[in-house]
């Protein structure tokens, strides 16, 4: 089994394109497994045209509660005076 990761540090730079069509073109080969780990963004849904009836948040108990947590707390460090970083 191979496993191929597509990250970027920044939003917005076409990091759920770019996995997108590489695992159309790699599941012209084979199984392909493609999953999105953001909880905020994915856009691969929207790219392949699909309407999922459930995210990945759904495999772990509690976890829309703790997106919502970390959500909460990346902006209260945003909207922090003093704390701005681009």
């Amino acid at each position: 089994m191979t496993v191929i990761g597509i990250l970027s540090a920044k939003g917005g730079v076409g990091a759920s394109l770019v996995a997108t069509n590489l695992g159309c073109v790699l599941a012209g080969y084979g199984q392909t497994l493609l999953l999105d780990l953001n909880p905020g963004s994915g856009a691969d849904d929207l790219l392949l045209d699909l309407s999922p009836q459930r995210s990945w948040a759904d495999l772990l108990p509690g976890a829309y509660i703790l997106v919502l947590f970390l959500e909460r707390e990346r902006l209260r460090r945003t909207l922090r005076p003093g704390t701005a970083r681009n």
